[in-house]
């Protein structure tokens, strides 16, 4: 039982974030168009929150793995046409991940600040 606990506490590290303190961070992905459509990632353990925007809606998606490290799967994945929503559903899907409700509402906020800081409000057009 130890060996899996090292092992998937070695899984989850990486250069941006560690285990004890997961932080969102912005991931650039290729889009359809060849450009670079921005991500709000939440990481802890084997669950994975993202938030992306594609033409007309937001979308809020839960990945996880097995827990002996099979494929990921997407758990949950919901579009939304209100950013409020969707920051919500941030918030929920984090809170139910960790049973933490801090997490969730920190997570939550942060998913906010980032809709806030790369897209405008008023024609919600990449910033």
């Amino acid at each position: 039982m130890l060996a899996d606990v090292l092992v998937s506490s070695d899984w989850v590290k990486n250069d941006a974030q560690s285990v004890a303190s997961p932080r969102p961070h912005l991931t650039l992905l290729p889009s359809a168009n060849g450009g670079q459509a921005p991500i709000y990632r939440w990481r802890q353990g084997r669950f994975v929150v993202t938030l992306t925007r594609d033409e007309a809606s937001w979308i809020v998606r839960v990945t996880s793995t097995g827990r002996l490290f099979g494929p990921t799967a997407t758990v949950y994945e919901v579009r939304h046409d209100d950013e409020r929503y969707a920051c919500w559903d941030v918030m929920a899907r984090v809170i139910r991940a960790t049973q933490d409700e801090d997490e969730g509402v920190k997570a939550g906020r942060d998913a906010a600040t980032w809709v806030a800081t790369k897209f405008d409000r008023a024609t919600l057009s990449h910033a």
